[in-house]
């Protein structure tokens, strides 16, 4: 994602008379905010925009904070990768490509023994359309999730399975594309059943701590955690990101002679003869 200079609101505003990050909450399946903003609305929102641009509308907005307590966390991509190639919700863009992008409510699970999966059937059995189910394995060696989970997953309505230990039938699991599933690894041997585990407890998933209720959003690039506030600050610029994105494409890919550079759409080469210089300087994108 390339990301030219845009105006932003300023985001040390304070929302509902406490500062961004913090005057929500959940009651129900709404989001509370001075405009009465759904979660469900949000989420619709979220699965349009790509995971790249979400994380340059936080760093953006982040530069501007005097605090290191707002933002997304980013899980490792070493430790968590996508299973499957569908998203959670397939809606086509305004140029009709098909967005696999994963948004939904975080439903935790901690394992209390490892290498067995009931904690997972359990998950499954007391979760709801729109969640993502969010697992800590204990470090688990054996699968702990398989083609029937996923599609269980399927039939109740989640958006989400992200393990942070192995699971199994990955050929299959392109078969339920409302779902998308995360990993950390993948065996033919399955773990026992008999610990109950734990439900909706703060967990590490991914290398980042995950909250029952926060929002977590994925897509090829990887997965992103935070609450629904932050998303919902940040999702208005990082529309503006993407759209900026579209615009700078259409420019190099444009047909019959008219293609740009991305030197005709920026200062680079100024920028880089300043930064030779050590001057400072800021790459821009210009586009209308």
């Amino acid at each position: 994602m390339i990301f030219g200079i845009i105006s932003i609101p300023d985001v040390r505003r304070t929302l509902c008379g406490t500062s961004v990050g913090r005057g929500f909450c959940f009651h129900g399946r709404r989001l509370l905010s001075a405009q009465s903003t759904s979660i469900d609305h949000l989420l619709q929102k979220l699965r349009t925009v790509d995971t790249s641009a979400l994380c340059d509308a936080d760093k953006t907005i982040r530069s501007h904070l005097q605090h290191d307590n707002y933002g997304i966390r980013v899980m490792d991509c070493r430790m968590m990768r996508p299973m499957n190639h569908y998203g959670s919700r397939l809606t086509k863009d305004d140029r009709g490509d098909i967005q696999f992008i994963m948004a939904g409510i975080a439903r935790t699970v901690q394992f209390t023994e490892p290498n067995d999966f009931l904690p997972v059937l359990r998950g499954l059995q007391e979760a709801s359309a729109d969640e993502v189910l969010v697992v800590n394995t204990l470090n688990s060696t054996r699968a702990v999730a398989g083609e029937i989970f996923f599609a269980q997953a399927q039939q109740k309505g989640l958006v989400g399975i992200v393990i942070d230990g192995p699971i199994r039938d990955t050929r299959y699991l392109s078969k339920y594309p409302p779902v998308r599933m995360y990993a950390s690894s993948f065996t033919p041997y399955a773990g026992t059943t008999q610990s109950v585990g734990k439900m909706q407890r703060t967990v590490e998933c991914g290398g980042v701590t995950v909250r029952p209720g926060e929002v977590l959003v994925g897509d090829e690039d990887g997965v992103l955690v935070g609450s629904a506030a932050v998303f919902e600050e940040i999702l208005p610029l990082a529309q503006q990101i993407q759209e900026t994105e579209r615009k700078l494409l259409d420019g190099i890919t444009a047909a019959g002679g008219s293609s740009k550079t991305i030197a005709d759409m920026s200062n680079s080469d100024e920028h880089i003869l300043e930064r030779q210089k050590g001057s400072p300087s800021k790459l821009q994108f210009r586009v209308s």
